[in-house]
This record gives structure tokens, sequence and C-alpha cells, in this order.
């Protein structure tokens, strides 16, 4: 049994990631797909794409105001290793500030309370059958991947391949209005490509799908060209 979870923003939800619809014809190759749609909010949910695929389900986690997730989720961003370690980091490259520090907490308590639902949505109704061989797969490369990442771990399958894809304002930090995007840290710069294992991560760019990469190009795609292994949210590029 081949298994995709895939986490998307919105998707199929609203109009947002419309270039998201082409891949879905080259889903056949698992047996089931099951897709999160994250951070959905009220006007999106009106409106559903529909996906023909009867193995593709999809799985709505509604977007929460940032002081929800904080309200919700602050022993579990205290607890959270991942946090000093980035506090560690920006006062190393004297980065660190309140509006840094208030994104990047914002950016953990989100990502934890996403993870909890879809963990508890993903055990209620058993959509991932046991052993089998599973692609986590997040379309964006903002909060998404991270969330991904304590998904697999929950569900003990932290030696599954994960996949994610950058689009640019989520892989540059120059593009953010804070020059900053958490969990990044200096690999995110540098391309250090090497021989992929089952628990790394790829960055997928749009030159690396112009390029017609067959390490990028697809979640099916085996084996990948790699940068980082989680934990960290460090992953440099597949292709620069």
């Amino acid at each position: 049994m081949k298994s995709l979870v895939l986490f998307s923003k919105a998707f199929p939800f609203g109009t947002w990631e419309p270039f998201l619809e082409t891949e879905v014809e080259y889903y056949d190759g698992f047996d089931e797909v099951r897709v999160f749609a994250l951070s959905v909010n009220k006007e999106q949910a009106r409106t559903e794409r529909p996906i023909r695929d009867p193995n593709v389900t999809v799985h709505k986690v509604r977007m929460k105001s940032r002081w929800f997730y904080l309200r919700k989720q602050w022993r579990r961003v205290l607890g959270d290793k991942e946090l000093y370690r980035e506090l560690r980091y920006l006062w190393r490259e004297r980065r660190l500030s309140t509006g840094r520090v208030f994104e990047l907490v914002e950016f953990l308590a989100k990502s934890h309370h996403e993870a909890g639902e879809i963990v508890e949505t993903i055990r209620d109704q058993r959509l991932l059958t046991p052993g089998s061989e599973t692609v986590f797969y997040s379309y964006r490369f903002h909060y998404q991947p991270y969330v991904m990442h304590l998904v697999a771990e929950a569900l003990g399958m932290a030696d599954r391949v994960r996949i994610a894809r950058g689009h640019g304002s989520d892989l540059y930090e120059f593009t953010s209005p804070s020059d900053y995007l958490p969990l990044r840290g200096p690999s995110s710069n540098r391309s250090t490509a090497s021989a992929s294992s089952p628990s790394t991560v790829c960055v997928i760019t749009r030159k690396a799908i112009r390029r017609r990469s067959s390490a990028c190009t697809s979640p099916t795609s085996a084996p990948m060209t790699t940068a980082s292994a989680w934990p960290r949210h460090r992953a440099s590029r597949c292709a620069s």
C-alpha cells in the first residue's frame, strides 16, 4: 500500500494554489492520498474545488487567530527545543529582535496546533494503513514542512520520505517584510545536495522543475537529491 499525505495552503478550498490542481492527475501512483488543507479561513471554506479521484480524500484544518494558537500551545512551544536553538542562532547572528521572536513563537504555536489536529484526525479515522509506504509532501515551504515533521514524528513515521516545495516567497528570507523566515539558518542559502535517505527532505524549486530534474519534480520520484535532514527546518535548495 502506497500512501501520499499532502499538506497544502487551503487547497482545494478557495482559489489559492491553482497550479496544485495540475499535479493531482499524477497521484494515481498512490493507493491512497490524504490532502490536509491548512489554515482554511471562513471565506475559503465556502468553496471547494472538486477532486474526482476516488482515492483522494480532503481534510480541512480551519484557520484560527494568532492569539488562539499562542493561548492553546504555549506549553508545547516552551517545550520545543527548536525554540531555543533558533533563539541562540538569532543571537549569534545578531539578528535577535522582538518582532522576530514573536514571529518565531507564532510559527511554532501554529505548527503544533495544526499538527495536533492532523494527528488526531489520522488516528481517529484510521486514514493511514499500518506499514504502508508513506510519502509526506508539503506544497509550501513556510511553516507547513514543520507541521509535516511534527505529524510524521507523532505517528512514528520519522523514517518516511518527506518532500517540501519552495516557491520563492517561502524560500528566501529577503522576500519577507521582516527579512526573516523561522528555522532556516545558514544552510538555507547554500546548495549542499547529497544522496538521500528516507528521512531527508527535498526542497523543490521552480528552476529544478524547469530543468525537469528527476530528483525534484515529483513526490513519487526516488531516489531524491536532498539537502539536509529533519528535524531542523534548515534544508537548502535541491538546485541552485
